[in-house]
Order: C-alpha cells, then structure tokens, then sequence
C-alpha cells in the first residue's frame, strides 16, 4: 500500500477544528490525498462522535490519522468495520486517560476557557512547547475561540473515562504509532501502550503538538506508517 493508494483521513485533536493541522495537510498532500475532518462544535463524546465520521468516510481505501483526542474515537470507528478502512496511525495520542487529572479539572474550564490568556501561557509548555514560532500559538488560540467552552470541557471528561486498551488489541486492521520524545502531556507509559502491536513505531523529537511544529517531519513518518501496513 502506498501513500498515493490511499486516502488519509486526519481526525484533530481536543479542539476538533482541524485548523491546527492546515501545515500538515500541505506537506502530507504532497504524497497522497488528504481529508482533515471538522467535529461539530456541540460535540463531545465518543458515541456521539463515532457515527458522525462514519458516515462521512470515504468508500475507497483509507486510513485514519488520530491525533491526541481522537485516538479512542479512532479505535471505536474501527470497531464498526467501515469498508476501505486499511488501518490507524495515531499521533501524540492515548488509548486512555494520559494523565489521573479529576473530573472536575474539566469544569474549571467553563469558566477560564483554554483561549483566556492565562491559561494559554499555563499551557504552552505542554502543547506547543517554549520558543515556539507566533503563528502556531495564535492557530490555537484562534481554533479554540471556534469551540464553546462546555465542548472542551465534555471532550476532556470524555479522556479521563476512557480505557480501550481491549478495543485496540482486537483491531482487525493494523495501526502504527507516531509520538513525541517531549509530549508533557501523554507520558511514555501512555503512548507505549499504543506501541504494542503496531506494524510501525516512530518517535520524534518535539512537543505534544508534533504535527503543528514540524509538520514535514511527521508526513515522512506517515509515509513510513503507510508503507509497514502494506506489509502486515
């Protein structure tokens, strides 16, 4: 299978824009089409979400690139089987809670939103990371003023009640997993937990926004994902 022989699919992070990925797309639709989804904004739980991009996947072959948020989503739409579907690279992402944060974090943000200044500043060290370039920064927050809060809030209770370490086992198709050396917010237990079994592992220096920051970076490491799924 190669890259051009399929449709990619990228399912976003948290905030469900896509508009953190616009640099990724570009350099990964030098090598195969590229379809970056955008989750309705009242959404936020995995049930609801699932059948939603079920109905919007592609009848050829294709495969799913879930990032952070969208790694359980991602395992639950392979669970229904879709046609065409060849397999799952998850990027910075989990198969459960990353992090024993308590529910009531999420709440919090109903009130100081991710966009407020403040928690931007909070944040950067584990999103973006420190130095990095104005313009990503902005995408964020600019992406997030897209999104109410209580959705960002419903997204992130959603992670913390997530397990699906059984679900991932019995995938039938094969996945590959692309993580960060420096994501503060999977630790390395978490993203090794989506290591086991894949047909490709690839870890790449930089912060849990891997694919914002050195987006050519990851589509070469897409390539080699797509690449050991031809040989499963």
């Amino acid at each position: 299978m190669t890259a051009a022989a399929v449709r990619l699919v990228v399912m976003p992070g948290l905030d469900g824009t896509g508009l953190l990925l616009k640099d990724f797309a570009e350099a990964m639709g030098k090598r195969c089409p590229v379809e970056v989804l955008r989750y309705p904004p009242e959404m936020t739980g995995y049930d609801a979400l699932a059948p939603w991009v079920l109905a919007r996947l592609p009848e050829g072959p294709h495969v799913l690139l879930a990032e952070s948020f969208s790694g359980p989503l991602a395992v639950e739409v392979a669970k229904a089987r879709p046609g065409g579907l060849k397999g799952v690279i998850f990027l910075a992402s989990f198969i459960r809670a990353p992090m024993p944060v308590p529910g009531v974090a999420a709440d919090v943000l109903k009130t100081m939103p991710l966009n407020a200044p403040v928690m931007q500043a909070l944040l950067r060290p584990f999103t973006t990371g420190i130095g990095v370039g104005a313009a990503v920064t902005e995408a964020f927050r600019a992406a997030l003023e897209e999104v109410p809060p209580a959705t960002i809030a419903g997204r992130l209770r959603q992670v913390l009640d997530t397990d699906l370490r059984d679900d991932l086992a019995a995938l039938h198709v094969p996945h590959a997993c692309i993580s960060a050396r420096n994501d503060r917010l999977v630790p390395p237990g978490r993203a090794n937990e989506l290591c086991r079994g894949a047909c490709h592992v690839a870890r790449l220096e930089g912060p849990h926004f891997l694919a914002q920051v050195h987006p050519e970076e990851v589509a070469q490491a897409v390539v080699a994902c797509l690449e050991a799924m031809q040989a499963w």
